[in-house]
């Protein structure tokens, strides 16, 4: 399928790689509202009935809801790729904060967790990242430069297409749709003004945790993020307890529970994704001739010697690379 859209008289057609990292986000905000407008997903009642109790109603004729439906699917994907950035801001750092973890351990052969050593285990990741100059500290960030150079025209020969970092995207967006829904059930389930102060400053405190750095050497930011982490985890829980008689509150903590299930995939997801990249480019720079080692001029034991040396080669005249499959 073609890389972009196609419109023919029979039928609408989205790639495939577009649908899961940004089309599936928009129907998934779309259907989201549709759910909460006939059906008590975060509030008490349907806004439907919300909006009937205020004398509001949005009757509309037939060919208006034809046209709004045609206008929210062709808007999908450009509402998608706002959630995605949106979801990026907020949970990359998780992702990379698991991608980065698993690596460690895998590392330092502590790993229980099957998935994660399988993927390390199967694709030689360690003593290739190691040829790459990739350690834990700068894994996730080593191997998101990998992968985005594997795409570019000068190496996409060398890669083979996957889904794989589609599907993190749609992972996360769902993990960021869970936890809006969970935070919008417990702030509408709290009843006194008390309530509502604490969680508008947990909400402002985890907003500033999922933004700021937390690989830093500064001693001061650490313990900062340590007791900004330790009072939010005490405000929430505290709201949980006071406001858990009502419905909206257990309808919170299965969103939250589906947020942190969703995010926890992505992460293991990535780090397949990550250890498939330093695959990729082993074979991308053998396919070259390359040696990626300390001592070679070409490269210099980083993933920029890496990318430098590799377009150096394919870009030689006369050379035609070969492709991984022929390595």
């Amino acid at each position: 399928m073609a890389e972009g859209f196609k419109i023919t008289k029979d039928s609408i057609q989205i790639p495939y790689s577009r649908f899961l990292a940004d089309t599936a986000a928009g129907f998934t905000s779309l259907l989201a509202f549709a759910a909460a407008y006939y059906l008590p997903l975060v509030t008490h009642c349907p806004i439907r009935l919300l909006l009937i109790a205020k004398g509001i109603q949005l009757g509309v004729g037939p060919e208006v809801k034809v046209f709004i439906l045609l206008g929210l699917f062709l808007l999908s994907t450009p509402l998608g790729f706002a959630i995605n950035a949106f979801s990026w801001l907020m949970l990359c750092q998780i992702i990379a904060a698991i991608e980065s973890t698993c690596f460690r351990w895998s590392a330092s052969g502590r790993s229980h967790f099957f998935p994660a050593w399988y993927v390390s285990s199967a694709r030689y990741t360690e003593p290739l990242a190691a040829q790459f100059g990739i350690t834990d500290k700068s894994f996730a960030s080593g191997t998101w430069f990998l992968r985005d150079a594997l795409e570019t025209p000068a190496l996409a020969i060398l890669n083979r297409d996957s889904q794989v970092r589609n599907l993190v995207l749609l992972l996360r967006n769902v993990a960021f749709f869970s936890l809006i829904g969970a935070l919008t059930a417990l702030c509408l389930s709290l009843s006194t003004p008390l309530a509502q102060i604490i969680f508008f400053v947990s909400a402002v405190i985890v907003l500033i945790i999922m933004t700021t750095r937390w690989c830093s050497t500064t001693r001061a930011r650490k313990t900062f993020l340590m007791v900004a982490a330790a009072a939010d985890v005490f405000g929430f829980g505290w709201l949980y307890y006071t406001s858990w008689s009502d419905s909206l509150a257990h309808q919170s903590l299965l969103f939250m529970i589906v947020a942190l299930c969703s995010i926890l995939v992505a992460g293991i997801t990535g780090y397949y994704n990550c250890c498939a990249s330093i695959l990729h480019m082993h074979l991308a720079a053998a396919a070259l001739g390359c040696e990626t080692k300390a001592d070679s001029p070409e490269l210099l034991n980083t993933p920029l010697g890496v990318i430098s040396g590799l377009i150096a080669r394919s870009a030689a005249p006369g050379r035609q690379p070969r492709t991984v499959a022929d390595s």
